[in-house]
């Protein structure tokens, strides 16, 4: 199971960081202002928030595969549209079919979930999200050399067989319905029996409020929320900035999402690491701290390769967090309720890009220095947010109810 885990997701990133870094300015070359572009994102995003909630539900009632196989459909449809879309309707409606296929995020973050323990979940998490930056590495810069050569239209195309690919493999994911649980803890079955369906006793949101990790749950959820603005926002305005300041095409464009993955793909996997050793809230805190200095630098950008620079040193460390939060997110809550609290996280992110890509066109029209003191005032938030409301959870599991009693948070070693 855990073979064809990586095979998905790799296939998934691979032609996701292919055409990702071509679609703002091909959108751009069809005569798109930034405000058209940024309305484009934002409808993706909320398309993607209904997406997020329906994918967690699907994929707790009636099953993750179930899940993932209608988000690939409805993405290679989209990524169909896009090739021939001209007019503005139909590239709306390529937004919202985009937007619509993240409902297999959650679906996946559960089966991964479910596939690890407490004590190597966030180790787990790390190494997917390193082959995704290690994707992310050389293949924007493969997509942008062949939009500048041919078109961005063949670049995208090119995306399509790793998209078909991951709809074959993803017909074979089927959970071993595990039950183990943190370290050596007994865990409830996340499934009922008869088969490798999510059960269905007990009611979702109740799941999702456990005694002793509702602040953690809620300090999640609003950081996710405030991250993904500032991501809308850096997501709008840097293919811009480069174009429009830096001088730069899609290939200088495409390099700067090498510079990110490169440098988030040489720690993200020790962050994992750190985070089962030392703790998810310490490796998240230094994370957190080191963005924010980076992002404090942005003001001394004066050509494309001080920005290379400057964001291959920021993700460097700043990108690393995400194995932690990743693992937090699945220890914090009911095992069978995992997907749907996926998917609550990944609508606030989604959610939150929409709004930060049109707070990013209206602040672009404005100049650089309203970006610049956005993203800054974001990440002092999310670090407060994480600081004040998050709870460690390496050595503690929730575990399903054995009875009407409730729900009990366990250490890594003890029975409940």
């Amino acid at each position: 199971m855990k073979r064809k885990l990586w095979a998905y997701w790799t296939l998934v990133q691979g032609g996701f960081y292919l055409m990702g870094s071509v679609v703002t300015p091909y959108l751009r070359s069809l005569g798109l202002d930034p405000g058209r572009i940024g309305l484009y994102q934002s409808v993706s995003g909320v398309a993607a928030v209904v997406g997020s909630l329906g994918g967690g539900a699907v994929g707790d009632r009636w099953g993750r595969r179930e899940a993932i196989l209608m988000a690939r459909f409805l993405h290679l449809a989209g990524t169909a549209m896009l090739l021939v879309a001209r007019r503005w309707d139909l590239l709306l409606a390529v937004a919202v079919l985009s937007g619509l296929s993240q409902m297999a995020g959650p679906a996946f973050s559960a089966l991964v979930a479910g596939e690890s323990q407490n004590s190597s979940r966030a180790t787990f998490f790390g190494g997917l999200q390193t082959v995704a930056w290690l994707m992310g590495v050389g293949f924007p810069l493969l997509g942008g050399v062949i939009a500048d050569r041919w078109g961005a239209r063949v670049a995208m195309g090119a995306s399509l067989p790793f998209f078909l690919a991951a709809l074959v493999v993803a017909s074979a994911l089927r959970p071993s319905c595990p039950a183990g649980g943190a370290g050596g803890a007994r865990v409830a079955p996340l499934y009922a029996e008869g088969g490798c369906r999510p059960g269905r006793g007990w009611g979702a949101w109740e799941g999702l409020w456990v005694p002793g990790m509702r602040s953690t749950v809620v300090g999640l959820m609003a950081g996710h929320l405030v991250s993904a603005v500032v991501n809308g926002v850096i997501n709008l305005a840097l293919p811009l900035w480069v174009q429009d300041y830096l001088g730069g095409g899609y290939t200088e464009i495409a390099g700067a999402g090498s510079a990110v993955a490169l440098g988030s793909a040489i720690t993200i996997f020790l962050g994992g690491k750190l985070a089962d050793r030392y703790g998810r809230k310490k490796v998240g805190t230094f994370t957190l701290v080191w963005a924010g200095l980076g992002a404090a630098a942005f003001p001394l950008v004066k050509s494309i390769w001080h920005l290379y620079v400057l964001l291959f040193l920021i993700c460097l460390a700043a990108n690393a967090g995400g194995p932690a939060v990743s693992a937090m997110a699945a220890e914090c809550v009911r095992p069978s309720v995992r997907a749907t609290f996926s998917g609550l996280l990944q609508s606030l992110w989604w959610g939150g890009l929409a709004v930060g890509s049109a707070l990013g066109g209206f602040l672009y029209a404005r100049g650089l220095l309203p970006v610049w003191i956005a993203i800054v005032a974001g990440g002092a938030m999310q670090l407060l947010l994480w600081l004040t409301l998050v709870r460690e959870t390496l050595g503690l599991e929730v575990t399903e109810p054995p009875s009407a009693s409730g729900y009990q948070v366990a250490s890594g070693v003890t029975e409940c």
